[in-house]
């Protein structure tokens, strides 16, 4: 009985589509980091929003004495350190490709 109960609240909370799938009624906000750290203006506005948000509740964010001060300069320091980090693994497969013959042409 509470499958039931909690299935018929979830098609109360997620609209279906007309093919039958649920949407949920918030938007995506797309982040996009440029390769120098600046944030796109919509995901920086929504980050501005969240983190007044949490101020306003009581939950601010807490940044470490040496490092970014908003939510916005953490998510676009993570992005770059990941993308640094897939750039390096690529290039350190490929060195060790190179050192054990297997690389074609060297």
């Amino acid at each position: 009985m509470r499958a039931v109960c909690t299935s018929a609240r979830r098609y109360d909370r997620y609209r279906p589509t007309r093919d039958g799938r649920r949407q949920l009624a918030v938007p995506l906000i797309p982040v996009v980091v440029s390769v120098f750290g600046v944030l796109n203006d919509a995901a920086a506005d929504w980050l501005e929003q969240v983190q007044g948000t949490a101020r306003m509740r009581g939950r601010p964010f807490a940044p470490e004495p040496a490092g970014p001060r908003t939510l916005g300069q953490l998510v676009a320091l993570s992005t770059i350190l990941e993308a640094a980090s897939i750039a390096c693994e690529a290039h350190s497969q490929r060195c060790e490709q190179t050192a054990r013959g297997g690389a074609a042409g060297v």
